[in-house]
């Protein structure tokens, strides 16, 4: 009976042993994630004119 008393804490502390290192790889990579540069450009007016109406630079953004 005793025995079973052991093997079950070894495995109770095994299993927090396992969290804390999936924690610790949760932590890491939320650290990563807020600290990553966000990977949005920024489209100037110029650019709109040239992908939205082909070039035509008569017509100005605030015409659509």
């Amino acid at each position: 009976m005793a025995l079973m008393g052991i093997d079950t804490h070894a495995s109770l502390l095994e299993d927090m042993f396992n969290l804390v290192v999936e924690l610790g790889s949760l932590l890491k990579t939320l650290d990563d994630a807020a600290s990553a540069k966000p990977k949005i450009k920024k489209i100037r007016k110029d650019d709109w004119n040239q992908r939205i109406h082909g070039g035509d630079r008569k017509r100005e953004w605030r015409d659509w």
